[in-house]
């Protein structure tokens, strides 16, 4: 147990919202010369957004993590991967599947490219891939991915993991299509 009691724990949606507000008041009035420490936690909060179902304030600090790191960074860096990663699964969250797919790809092309040896964030882009080609019926697409996700969760989690068995089951339901 920690020591530290959770502000949020059990408090319902709205309540969430309002710490999370007041975190993103303290994070721009505390952190504004420290762009690095805040692109971080803009992503934190943009993804605790998103998981409260506040999608707008999402969007926009997952737009401002996005900018500030590619301005930090460049355009290759992992931590831009998983904003862009996260960012994607926002626009599904809203029916975004075109932005959702831009974003996600752009991901993996990110992972691909810092990645030397397989990584979970490279099979979960490749996973979610296929799920956005499965939903658009483009099933060679999705099993091609799939496939891929599959062969890198064997080698860079344990076989027990739920991210790899996941994947064999989406793949499983594509092969019964």
């Amino acid at each position: 147990a920690s020591a530290t009691p959770d502000p949020a724990q059990g408090r319902p949606p709205e309540a969430l919202i309002e710490i999370l507000d007041a975190a993103a008041v303290r994070m721009h009035r505390e952190l504004a010369d420290q762009p690095r420490v805040r692109a971080r936690i803009q992503h934190t909060l943009a993804s605790s957004y998103r998981q409260v179902g506040a999608y707008e304030k999402s969007e926009q600090n997952f737009s401002e993590a996005e900018s500030l790191r590619r301005d930090l960074y460049g355009p290759k860096i992992p931590g831009l991967g998983e904003t862009l990663y996260e960012y994607a699964m926002l626009a599904i969250n809203r029916g975004d599947r075109v932005t959702a797919q831009t974003k996600a790809e752009r991901s993996l092309e990110i992972f691909r490219a810092a990645d030397s040896e397989p990584t979970r964030r490279l099979a979960n882009s490749l996973d979610f891939l296929g799920v956005i080609a499965m939903e658009a019926a483009r099933f060679d697409d999705a099993a091609r991915l799939f496939d891929e996700a599959i062969g890198v969760y064997e080698q860079a989690v344990p076989p027990n993991d739920d991210a790899l068995i996941q994947s064999y089951g989406k793949r499983a339901v594509l092969f019964a299509q």
